[in-house]
């Protein structure tokens, strides 16, 4: 009713085309308000279903946040990292890898230190799924633990964690660029060095080039002293007398 008032008032003030462009912005205005509606509605069942007393139904709500494409979903999501059942957490863990949204790595690293073996493994693997350089220093602490298989899990998830980087490095995003030199830079691995020599050629955002030049020294370095490791592993050159020794013992 009030709307056909509005719209007669607009017809006599300013014609039919003002009536017409103005019911448009008014049903476009109640569409928006009942979708709010809507998700809001929602958003309650999601809550209720998250803090219902069968676990089952918990990881079925965090399943369907890894999918729904529901605006809370992350905030939900890092909300259930502390839920009391392990295998809640460990999918909820899961489904912030499926969102790929790398601010979860901040919240997730607080679960290896989880008292159960299932919820630290998720961690690594997501970890090595979502990639950027916070991921290396957990995955690198993870490769002392003195479960062999947790170590092996860190040491897939920070091969997962350089090539990610690799792909990264020519992204058309700068910050894209940045994060994935410096990733390959506490990585450490010196392997990369002739790539990130090539790009450092080609790179033209100012930023990204002082992490280049800072990535290539460090791992300059890392290649120096793999080097000098492995010389050191090297056994002596005999001397001149041992020679003679050698070849005096031979010949009797």
């Amino acid at each position: 009713m009030l709307i056909y008032k509005i719209a007669v008032n607009l017809i006599k003030g300013g014609g039919k085309r003002v009536f017409l462009l103005t019911v448009t912005v008014l049903v476009f205005i109640l569409l928006t308000l009942s979708l709010v509606y809507a998700q809001d509605e929602e958003l309650e069942e999601i809550l209720e279903a998250l803090e219902a007393d069968d676990p089952n139904i918990r990881i079925e709500t965090v399943d369907m946040l890894s999918y729904c494409g529901h605006p809370k979903a992350f905030e939900l999501l890092i909300k259930t990292l502390k839920d009391h059942d392990w295998a809640v957490r460990k999918e909820a863990v899961r489904a912030l890898g499926d969102l790929g949204d790398t601010k979860a790595v901040k919240y997730i690293v607080e679960l290896l230190q989880d008292q159960y073996w299932p919820v630290k493994r998720e961690v690594i693997r997501v970890l090595g799924v979502l990639g950027g350089k916070d991921t290396v220093a957990p995955l690198k602490e993870m490769m002392k633990d003195e479960d062999e298989l947790i170590k092996e899990a860190a040491k897939r998830s920070l091969i997962d964690v350089g090539n990610k980087a690799l792909e990264k490095i020519i992204s058309k995003n700068i910050k894209e660029r940045w994060d994935a030199v410096k990733t390959l830079a506490y990585l450490g691995n010196p392997q990369p060095l002739p790539l990130l020599r090539e790009v450092l050629k080609m790179e033209q955002d100012k930023r990204v080039i002082e992490a280049l030049e800072e990535a290539i020294k460090i791992l300059e370095e890392a290649s120096l002293k793999k080097q000098t490791a492995s010389d050191d592993k090297l056994p002596p050159p005999s001397s001149p007398a041992d020679t003679e020794q050698t070849s005096t013992n031979g010949g009797k």
